[in-house]
């Protein structure tokens, strides 16, 4: 293995997500790569044999049948907010070649997705794994309040609107009972309307006017 050191740029438990009171997993590693992550950060432990609720699982393959084969297992030993950080070699001589697009296909296969990649030294790279995020559920819409003075539906049937009958003086004098309807603040509207409504009654009296006596 070449003798750069691990975690180049950084303490490499800060790069591979070790924080304190993490379960911590760690597969195939190679040469000198234990020494290197101290000094730890406090209440981390080290498990092997463990089937679930690990922070962090480093997993060092060289081998791609072997990434296949062992990647569900490791997937369900995985705590639900932990992670994955398969790492590679740079050169894989004399085996079926390992890359990022292998390992990104085969996670998607059972459901995990990179979030993270890291050069652990000039010869190994990781990509971190995790669960794929699920979508946000949609907050249910609040249903509209109905105005207090709208009738509500019965249960026997439609519900009948009563009309009160237009009083004599409406009846009799429609155009003014029109113009209450205007906004009696607006002055110029108001002209306006009298001033339709009295050409539309001119032309209908004189219309009149001709059919009874010829004009």
């Amino acid at each position: 293995m070449n003798s750069a050191p691990f975690g180049l740029g950084g303490p490499l438990p800060l790069l591979l997500g070790i924080r304190a009171g993490h379960k911590v997993s760690i597969i195939n590693p190679p040469r000198g790569f234990m020494q290197r992550l101290n000094p730890l950060p406090d209440g981390v432990e080290f498990l092997v044999t463990a089937q679930a609720g690990l922070d962090v699982i480093l997993f060092f393959t060289q081998d791609a049948k072997e990434l296949v084969e062992r990647l569900p297992a490791l997937s369900r030993a995985m705590a639900v907010t932990g992670g994955i950080r398969v790492c590679w070699p740079s050169d894989t001589t004399g085996r079926p070649p390992v890359s990022e697009e292998l390992i990104r296909q085969a996670a998607l296969e059972i459901g995990l997705v990179d979030n993270k990649i890291a050069h652990l030294d000039a010869l190994w790279t990781g990509l971190r794994l995790v669960w794929r995020p699920k979508g946000r559920l949609d907050k249910p819409e609040r249903p509209r309040e109905r105005p207090k003075d709208l009738p509500t539906a019965q249960a026997s049937g439609p519900t009948k609107i009563h009309r009160a009958p237009l009083q004599a003086r409406h009846r009799r004098e429609k155009v003014p009972l029109f113009l209450d309807c205007c906004d009696a603040t607006n002055q110029v509207g108001r002209r306006r309307v009298q001033e339709i409504l009295r050409r539309v009654r001119d032309r209908f009296f004189r219309r009149a006017s001709c059919t009874a006596v010829p004009c």
